[in-house]
C-alpha cells in the first residue's frame, strides 16, 4: 500500500512524497527535533512521528547552508522575470504565497467564488497565484530551482509558525521502522554524495613531494588529475616535515573534515617514527595514512656514513621522494647511483636517517626533464612514481 510523508507549515500541507522523504528537507532537522506521540485518530490510537522546528530556526539553518532569502528571490526571479523591478516581483510573490497558504489552496480547483473574485480584481496577483498553483509540482520538485529556495521564501513569511515533517504514514505502512533516524540518514547520504563529487586531498611531508606527484599525475594519468588536490605549501606557508604532516592530520581529524584525504609519509626513518605518533588516535574512514612503497632499486643502494661506504637496503630509512624520480635522475656519471648520506640517529627506532646527496640538483634535473613536451613512459623511468600513484588510486578501494 502506498503511503506518504508530508511537510506542513502549521496545518497547511506544503508537499508530500510517496513511500519516502525528501532528503534535502528532512536533513535540515536534527534527530532531537523528532517527537513521537500517541493520538486518537478515527476513534483508534495511532503513533505520530514528526520532526518539528520553528520556521525561524529552520530558516537560520538554511541560511548557513547558503539558501539565503536574497538568493531565493534571485533564483525565483530568473524563473518569473516578467516584472519591471525585482522589488515589485518580491511584493507580488509574497502576496501570492500568503494568499495560497492562508486560504488553504492546494491547486486551482480549490479556488472558490470569493477567491476568484479577489483575483479578478488584481491581475498581477492572479497571474502569480495561477503560475504557482499550475507549476506547484514542478516548483516543489526542484525542476525550476532548488526546493530549499522555495521553502526559504515561504518560511520568511511565517517566521512565528512551525514547520513539521510528518513521517507517521510511511512508518505505519512498514516502509520504515519507528526508530529509523530519517534526518541522520539523509545527512549521511548527502555527505557521501558530496564527498564522492569533491576532489581527494593529498597531503605530503613537503612541497617537493606535492609538486613531483602532481606533475607525474598530469603526465601519466591526465584523465585522473581532476580528482586530486595536492596541498599547496607555498600558498598556505606551511612548513614541510614528517612532524608537521602529523599535526596536519590531527587538525583534519579534530575539525571533522569530510573530504577523502590521503596523507603520505616518506619511506624513511623520520617518516616511520612520525607515523607512530598517530597510534592510539582513531582515524576516520575518510582519511588514509600511508607511506611511500618500498623500492626495488633501494634494496642494494650505496650509502656513506661514519663506517665508510656501504651498499645496503635503505627502504624504511632513506627513501624520500627523490629516490622515486627514476634511475635517469639517480644516476651520476659512469652510471653510478647518487649515494645516501646518513645524517642522524633515531635512538627510539635504533636506526639512522638517510638523505640523498645533491638533493636539490636531483629535483632540478627531474623538473627540467618534465618540461620536455615529448616526455613519456617510453623515454623516462616513471616506475617509482607510478607505484606511488597506483597506491594513491587504490587508497579507498
Amino acid at each position: 500500500m502506498e503511503a506518504f510523508s508530508r511537510l506542513y507549515l502549521n496545518d497547511y500541507e506544503l508537499l508530500k512524497d510517496k513511500n519516502d522523504v525528501y532528503g534535502g528537507l528532512i536533513s535540515v532537522f536534527s534527530e532531537s527535533d523528532k517527537i513521537i506521540t500517541q493520538e486518537i485518530e478515527y476513534e483508534e490510537e495511532s503513533t505520530k512521528v514528526r520532526y518539528i522546528l520553528s520556521c525561524k530556526n529552520y530558516s537560520d539553518k538554511l541560511d548557513i547552508m547558503g539558501f539565503t532569502l536574497k538568493k531565493a528571490y534571485d533564483e525565483f526571479f530568473k524563473v518569473r522575470n516578467i516584472y519591471e523591478s525585482k522589488s515589485e516581483f518580491i511584493k507580488i510573490l509574497n502576496k501570492s504565497i500568503e494568499f495560497i497558504i492562508d486560504n488553504n489552496i492546494y491547486d486551482e480547483y480549490f479556488l472558490d467564488r470569493e477567491n476568484l473574485e479577489i483575483l479578478e480584481n488584481d491581475k498581477d496577483l492572479e497571474d502569480m497565484v495561477l503560475f504557482i498553483l499550475r507549476n506547484k509540482d514542478i516548483l516543489w520538485g526542484g525542476s525550476f530551482i532548488d526546493i530549499r529556495f522555495i521553502l526559504r521564501i515561504v518560511l520568511s513569511l511565517y517566521s512565528d509558525s512551525k514547520i513539521i515533517y510528518d513521517v507517521s504514514e510511511i512508518i505505519a505502512n512498514g516502509y520504515f521502522d519507528e526508530d529509523f533516524e530519517f534526518s541522520k540518514s539523509a545527512k549521511e547520504t548527502a555527505k557521501s554524495e558530496y564527498i564522492i563529487n569533491e576532489k581527494i586531498i593529498v597531503l605530503t611531508e613537503g612541497k617537493s613531494d606535492a609538486y613531483v606527484l602532481e606533475t607525474a599525475l598530469n603526465i601519466l594519468y591526465p584523465h585522473l588529475s581532476e580528482y586530486y588536490s595536492f596541498l599547496d605549501f607555498k600558498a598556505t606557508r606551511l612548513r614541510g616535515s614528517a612532524d608537521a604532516l602529523v599535526s596536519t592530520i590531527k587538525a583534519f581529524i579534530s575539525s571533522g573534515i569530510a573530504n577523502r584525504t590521503i596523507a603520505i609519509f616518506d619511506n624513511d626513518t623520520a617518516g616511520q617514527e612520525a607515523m607512530k605518533l598517530l597510534s592510539g588516535i582513531e582515524i576516520p574512514n575518510n582519511i588514509k595514512v600511508l607511506k611511500y612503497p618500498d623500492l626495488e632499486i633501494a634494496k642494494k643502494y650505496p650509502t656513506k656514513g661514519p663506517t665508510g661506504d656501504v651498499v645496503m637496503d635503505i627502504n624504511g630509512m632513506a627513501c624520500s621522494i627523490e629516490l622515486y624520480l627514476g634511475k635517469d635522475i639517480l644516476t651520476e656519471d659512469e652510471d653510478n647511483l647518487i649515494p645516501i648520506q646518513w645524517i642522524g640517529y633515531f635512538e627510539s627506532a635504533g636506526k639512522y636517517q638517510g638523505r640523498i646527496l645533491d638533493k636539490a640538483n636531483c629535483l632540478k634535473k627531474f623538473f627540467d626533464r618534465m618540461n620536455d613536451k615529448d616526455i613519456s613512459r617510453e623515454n623516462f623511468d616513471f616506475s617509482g612514481l607510478d607505484d606511488i600513484l597506483k597506491m594513491i588510486f587504490e587508497a579507498f578501494n
